[in-house]
C-alpha cells in the first residue's frame, strides 16, 4: 500500500472498520504524539486516511472527530486487487503443468513369431530343419554401461522344427525351449545376447532331450515390424553338435 498511495485510498480510505480493543485515538500516527480521545472496544469508526507505512489508521467517528489509532487494534484487513480475466488466464497457463499422454500405452509384454531356418552338424534328426517360433518377453529395462544407454530384455521363446533324416527314410521334428536375453543400443538398434535351450528331439525311432547354448545378433525395430536374428548354439546329451539358425519374425 505505501507503494501505491492510489492503490491504497482505493482499497482502505472510506471503509469503516471495529476497535478490536479499547485503544487511545493520538494527534499523529506514533504512540508518543498527543492522545485525543479513547475508544471502547467495538466502536465503527471510518477510514481517512493509512499512513505510508500502513501501520495506522486515520479514522472518523460520527461527529467527524478525527485521529489516530493502530491498524493492529482494529479489524482493518487488506483487500486485494481484482485480477482481470485475460491477467487471469495468461498466469494459469503460464502456471498449468504441461502434462504428455501417450496414445497406445505401454504393453505389460512384447511378442514376436515367424519362420526358422536350422543347420546342424551331426545330429541325430538331420543336418537341415525349418519351422515356426514364438517368442514371448517383457519390455526393455534401460540401463547404463561404460556411460552410455543400453536396454535388456528377457524372455521365452518355442517353436516347432521340421528334420528329415540324415538317410532320407525317416523325419521327425524337434520343439527348441530357450530363455533368451537380448542387449542393444538404441542408437544403432543391433541387439545380442546368449541364451539358454532346451530342445525334444523325436525321429521315427525314439525321443530325446538334450540341453544346450546358444548366442544370438539381432537387429531390433523401434516400433512393429520384422525382427531378423543369427543365433549360434551348441548342444549336448544325445550327441553334442553345432547349429545354426537363421529367423525373420515380426515384433510386436
Amino acid at each position: 500500500l505505501a507503494k501505491d498511495p492510489p492503490l491504497a485510498r482505493a482499497l482502505g480510505e472510506g471503509r469503516v472498520v471495529k476497535v478490536t480493543r479499547d485503544t487511545p485515538v493520538f494527534q499523529r500516527p506514533s504512540a508518543k504524539a498527543k492522545i485525543l480521545a479513547d475508544v471502547e472496544k467495538s466502536t465503527s469508526l471510518m477510514i481517512r486516511k493509512i499512513s505510508p507505512k500502513g501501520t495506522w489508521l486515520l479514522v472518523e467517528d460520527e461527529d467527524r472527530n478525527r485521529g489516530w489509532v493502530p491498524k493492529n487494534r482494529t479489524d482493518y484487513f487488506e483487500l486485494k486487487p481484482e485480477v482481470p480475466v485475460e491477467e487471469k488466464k495468461a498466469e494459469e497457463k503460464i502456471k498449468e503443468p504441461e502434462v504428455q499422454h501417450s496414445e497406445t500405452p505401454e504393453p505389460d509384454y512384447m511378442h514376436s513369431f515367424g519362420p526358422v531356418l536350422r543347420s546342424s552338424f551331426k545330429d541325430p534328426n538331420g543336418k537341415l530343419a525349418y519351422g515356426a517360433y514364438y517368442w514371448l518377453f517383457f519390455p526393455a529395462v534401460q540401463t547404463l554401461s561404460y556411460g552410455k544407454a543400453r536396454f535388456q530384455t528377457l524372455g521365452l521363446q518355442s517353436g516347432f522344427l521340421k528334420t528329415k533324416a540324415n538317410t532320407g527314410q525317416a523325419s521327425g521334428f524337434s520343439i527348441p525351449m530357450r530363455l533368451r536375453m537380448l542387449a542393444w543400443n538404441p542408437d544403432s538398434r543391433l541387439a545380442s545376447g546368449p541364451d539358454f535351450a532346451s530342445l525334444y528331439m523325436n525321429d521315427s525311432h525314439s525321443g530325446a532331450w538334450s540341453f544346450g547354448l546358444g548366442y544370438s545378433f539381432a537387429f531390433m525395430p523401434r516400433s512393429s515390424g520384422f525382427l531378423p536374428l543369427l543365433r549360434l548354439g551348441i548342444d549336448f546329451k544325445h550327441s553334442t553338435r553345432l547349429s545354426l539358425e537363421f529367423s525373420v519374425g515380426y515384433f510386436l
